[in-house]
């Protein structure tokens, strides 16, 4: 891994990569050159630079289906994971009815949790909370809502059992891949819609991709309109075009386009089971050399991506402000997950997050600093 294609490394220490992953010089690069080079609308074609907009933003979305075992025709763009997750609630308004059922975990983001209240408010249907999944499907059951990662007590879920369980009886699968996106390979034939952010893909804030069969784009409603969706129009009625172009209104965010190719391309390099292997063995040395802290407790396991812990009864916050104002940044709190309270006991805990840029003397500054931190006040 080069951590020289990062500069924001040169003076800090991250360990923050679950909340957004740093973006490598190519994947900047890739925006400026937009900017500079293309600063066109993708839409006007009847130049050299748009038709070569064009062609890469088909060559991005080819590249993005790929990376997730997905069809070209399957890749919906959007604005990040939440608004992902807030098309499939808008989309499933009219298919669910009084009583019927939402299966989501404890261990869900906010994102991941929010958007189903509403949609059982908008419908009558019910949350079930259950953290095994299969012992709460039933003939009720509509939707299951998951991460296949989580982004804090990580639960690696079997989505391959779980949508085989669940496409036997007719139930919708969600997966919130935005925690396993740049940690393993996502195959999205094993939900029936798979969101991520590219964030957390080492690509551009803002930006994200919603994954749905043609068969559910053809079955469920267009929930967002505009120009660039239609094929013609008149003064009482309109016609979409077909695919995935009926559900990407407006002019698209290009410039995060070309840098979410950019990010694919730079993981491609390296090669995910190459990050994988990395991200095991700094896991897991970071585990071990946090255990070494006195007083120190986990609610991670030892090779976890995302190490949960806090020291005694510290505050967590203090600990992390005293950490951050000498340039190491990583975080405190819920992590959006307001139910880890109820899973652990304690309201908050520091995570340390691991990215593929991520390496051992990360790791040592930041457990020698926690060592040396006194009552970790001096910063205020």
């Amino acid at each position: 891994m080069n951590r020289k294609d990062f500069k924001f490394l040169e003076e800090t220490i991250y360990l923050d990569s679950s909340a957004g992953a740093l973006k490598p010089r190519q994947v900047i690069d890739a925006g400026v050159n937009f900017y500079e080079n293309y600063s066109i609308n993708p839409h006007s074609v009847d130049s050299k630079k748009g038709v070569w907009l064009s062609q890469r933003i088909q060559e991005i979305r080819k590249a993005t289906a790929a990376f997730s075992n997905a069809s070209y025709d399957e890749v919906i763009f959007t604005s990040g994971t939440t608004d992902g997750l807030n098309r499939i609630a808008d989309m499933l308004i009219h298919k669910l009815k009084k009583d019927d059922e939402i299966i989501v975990t404890s261990l869900n983001h906010a994102a991941n949790v929010i958007v189903w209240i509403e949609l059982a408010k908008k419908t009558g249907a019910k949350l079930i909370w259950s953290e095994t999944i299969f012992d709460a499907i039933n003939e009720k059951t509509k939707l299951i809502a998951l991460a296949e990662v989580n982004n804090t007590i990580e639960v690696e879920r079997d989505m391959e059992e779980i949508y085989s369980v669940a496409n036997k009886q007719g139930v919708l699968v969600v997966n919130d891949a935005a925690q396993s996106i740049s940690h393993k390979p996502v195959n999205s034939k094993w939900a029936d819609f798979t969101v991520y952010s590219s964030n957390k893909l080492y690509g551009p804030t803002g930006f994200g991709v919603m994954i749905m069969s043609t068969k559910l784009q053809k079955e469920l409603p267009l929930v967002r309109f505009g120009g660039g969706a239609n094929a013609t129009f008149s003064r009482e009625s309109w016609i979409p075009h077909e695919g995935f172009a009926s559900r990407e209104p407006g002019t698209p965010n290009t410039a995060a386009i070309l840098m979410h190719g950019a990010a694919l391309d730079y993981i491609n390099s390296i090669g995910m089971e190459n990050i994988m292997k990395h991200e095991d063995e700094i896991a897991k040395y970071a585990y071990d050399k946090i255990s070494t802290i006195e007083d120190v407790k986990f609610a991670s396991k030892r090779g976890d991506k995302n190490i949960i812990f806090n020291i005694g009864n510290l505050n967590s916050q203090d600990i992390v402000s005293y950490l951050g104002h000498r340039n190491i940044i990583l975080r405190a709190g819920q992590h959006c997950v307001r139910l880890i309270q109820e899973a652990t006991g304690e309201p908050s805990w520091m995570r340390a997050s691991i990215g593929l840029y991520t390496n051992k003397t990360d790791i040592d500054k930041m457990v020698e600093e926690i060592k040396n931190g006194g009552d970790f006040l001096d910063f205020i």
